[in-house]
């Protein structure tokens, strides 16, 4: 009988899942377990049971490979040979630093190929190839050779810097997440300092009169761009991204918020600790629209978006 060392920890309540670092939903990630040593592998390392909605699952293997040796910090090689950093690589090391950035060149050459980017494919068949061109330009949708046909979702600030790039693979005919990578991760950058910012807030100077229109995914606003393009579309990439740091760039702006079905309440709790010289308007569309099913699934404007463009395919 086989024996692996790394198992997803069997089901014994709602205590033992725990909120899945892609779509922050509590309850619903399962943790890799390393039964050699009696502990889990990491905060990041196991699967979103939210296979449609979410789709994350970050594997043991994936994460040893992933991770760099940063100078100075202690190292586990314990597993196959794989040097593990003591840090979690997706999150800054030390807030008080400044931000790193990525080199425009890698930007760049993911833009020079998209015949096989999964996720333009699908948008594609969902409306056209000259809507596609235009909103791969607009918020400079990359292609990855991570995985094949896999998508770049560039956060590129309101100064035209680059904080990171987040790398997902969809279905090309679903439309569905499968894996989910940051490019600071895969170029093994030695001491990067990760402050995110939001998606498409290069855009945020492209009109002063539009209002923004901000929720959680970036497959969200890209979609929603097309649907609704009287507002400048954003994403937080988290339901937890709602915060003080990531908003400071929108001061002086009205802001529209839509939080996925079933969401309304945290972001409205969140709010109350944002800048006040932004405008926030809640939009309740969602929450009065979805069934209880699909809040409990998190349902968001795409999702919407997508049955009616079906319809008309």
């Amino acid at each position: 009988m086989f024996h692996f060392r790394f198992i997803l920890e069997p089901y014994i309540s709602q205590k033992n899942r725990y909120q899945c670092p892609s779509c922050g939903k509590n309850s619903v990630f399962t943790r890799y377990v390393d039964q050699e040593k009696k502990e889990y592998v990491a905060e990041n390392v196991g699967k979103c049971n939210r296979e449609q909605k979410c789709g994350y699952h970050l594997s043991p293997k994936e994460y040893f490979d992933n991770q760099i040796t940063l100078q100075g910090n202690q190292v586990d090689t314990d597993w196959a040979g794989a040097k593990k950093p003591l840090i979690d690589f997706c999150k800054p090391k030390k807030t008080n630093l400044a931000s790193s950035f990525i080199e425009s060149r890698h930007l760049l050459n993911s833009l020079k190929h998209n015949s096989d980017n999964n996720f333009l494919l699908f948008l594609e068949k969902m409306t056209n190839k000259e809507t596609v061109s235009h909103v791969k330009e607009k918020y400079k949708i990359g292609t990855s050779k991570k995985w094949k046909g896999a998508t770049i979702f560039w956060q590129i600030d309101n100064r035209g810097k680059i904080r990171t790039g987040k790398m997902m693979l969809y279905n090309k005919v679903t439309g569905k997440k499968n894996k989910i990578n940051w490019v600071h991760s895969v170029l093994r950058l030695d001491d990067f300092n990760l402050n995110q910012c939001l998606f498409g807030l290069h855009l945020l100077n492209s009109d002063k009169n539009k209002a923004i229109a901000l929720v959680e995914s970036e497959k969200t606003a890209v979609i929603a761009s097309i649907a609704f393009p009287q507002f400048i579309w954003m994403a937080t990439g988290g339901l937890m991204n709602l915060k003080k740091d990531m908003i400071l760039p929108l001061a002086n702006r009205k802001v529209i918020l839509y939080p996925d079905a079933g969401c309304y309440d945290i972001w409205s709790k969140k709010v109350a600790d944002l800048p006040k010289n932004i405008q926030f308007i809640f939009s309740d569309l969602l929450e009065r629209k979805a069934t209880a099913e699909e809040k409990t699934e998190g349902w968001d404007i795409a999702d919407y978006v997508l049955g009616v463009w079906g319809d008309k395919v």
